[in-house]
């Protein structure tokens, strides 16, 4: 009931824990979500509790929070299924882990190759879409969708509305999209229920503080160049598109029958991707690194990348070797005009990586080794970028991204 300190919960699990414990915010957050307001509903199903998003800022405890949530649907709804929703393979792990540790049953895997079904689970969003074993049954069926914001896609969201539920929270520090706002992710799993961001959890000493530093750095002559005349390129399609399609159109949203596709969108979008390609390989973003790492000696990083063979171009030159091109892959430094760089200095280093083409065991080890320190750097590609816990790091590098 509102006002319980639903931390004696969690104790009730594991009384032999001294650590268990909620912060207020948490406490809160469960009985906005457990009573959601009726005028906020949004979406289709009828029931107004255990409904809703709860958007909390990165480190503040959403799935220690999620587990209490669990636990206290599970007291009303003790034979109810609950399933897990993840957008990756290492969340799914991640989670299966914290549910067996919390609850201390058997936890049904569901994607990645496993069709294990239990009383809780963790699914990817991608097979949950599919189907779910009990997607069409009556009864009592909680989903948590975690990085909720992942629902807002033309698949991915069917995680949810191709799986009969009763009741759905939605967890995310940006549940609200570019694309289409909240107006997809709220239709599925409810209104924000509750916010707690940045200045609260730093007022209540529940994150680090940090600092965020923006680095500008410029193309060379040659990547001007080409990005100049591909932003013209870009410039000269655009207005034909619009001409075509209305002034206010967005070339990216435009739907287009698959029998009989416009080319000219198409090559619209070829050309936007070739330019970030040109910003993303940009020599002087990998240079810029070395300056940090000499600001930041003896720091241990996380540094993250959106392209598998960049980020084995940058372990190659921290693993103490000079890569045979630049960052392109394609040109060498003679045809660049630039000095190979001086690397003796990162040979003691031993960067470990992890990303999705690794095997499970090989990504496990990736982080052990930084975790003991084996590793002075992390390097990952999109893997770790969500709401995967990984050991204590002094710095982290974004050296390109999504717009995510």
């Amino acid at each position: 009931a509102t006002g319980v300190r639903h931390s004696d919960a969690l104790r009730e699990l594991h009384p032999e824990s001294s650590i268990i414990s909620l912060h207020l915010w948490q406490e809160q957050a469960i009985d906005k979500w457990r009573l959601c307001d009726p005028n906020l509903k949004q979406g289709e199903v009828k029931d107004k509790e255990y409904r809703g998003i709860v958007q909390a800022v990165t480190g503040a405890g959403k799935t220690v929070f999620a587990m209490e949530c669990i636990w206290v649907w599970l007291q009303e709804h003790p034979a109810g299924n609950v399933t897990v929703l993840v957008p990756t393979r290492a969340l799914q792990r991640q989670w299966r882990a914290i549910l067996r540790q919390t609850f201390d049953l058997p936890v049904g895997v569901y994607g990645g190759g496993r069709k294990e079904w239990k009383q809780i689970n963790v699914a990817t969003m991608n097979t949950a879409a599919k189907g779910l074993p009990n997607g069409d049954m009556d009864g009592d069926h909680l989903i948590v969708c975690d990085e909720c914001h992942n629902l807002g896609s033309e698949s991915r969201r069917y995680a949810v509305l191709n799986n009969k539920h009763t009741a759905v929270l939605g967890l995310s520090a940006t549940p609200e999209r570019e694309d289409s706002g909240l107006s997809v992710v709220s239709y599925i799993c409810g209104p924000v229920v509750y916010r707690y961001g940045y200045d609260d959890a730093r007022l209540d000493d529940v994150i680090m503080p940090f600092v965020v530093r923006a680095v500008a750095t410029p193309l060379t002559r040659y990547e001007f160049k080409v990005y100049e005349e591909l932003s013209e390129d870009i410039k000269k399609i655009g207005f034909i598109i619009r001409g075509r399609y209305g002034p206010e159109t967005n070339p990216f949203t435009i739907k287009q029958d698959p029998s009989d596709p416009d080319r000219t969108v198409d090559h619209f979008k070829k050309l936007c991707r070739d330019r970030k390609d040109i910003v993303n390989r940009a020599y002087h973003r990998f240079s810029c690194i070395d300056a940090i790492l000499e600001m930041h000696q003896g720091a241990r990083g996380m540094i993250f990348h959106e392209r598998i063979d960049q980020v084995d171009w940058m372990v190659e030159k921290y693993s103490g070797y000079v890569p045979e091109t630049l960052p392109d892959g394609l040109t060498t430094w003679d045809e660049a005009g630039i000095a190979e760089p001086y690397v003796d200095q990162w040979a003691d280093i031993n960067p470990a990586v992890y990303h999705g083409n690794k095997s499970t065991g090989d990504n496990d080890r990736a982080l052990e080794a930084f975790k003991t320190g084996e590793s002075q750097l992390l390097f990952s590609v999109k893997a770790l970028r969500e709401g995967v816990d990984v050991p204590d790091a002094d710095l982290g590098i974004m050296v390109s991204g999504t717009n995510a």
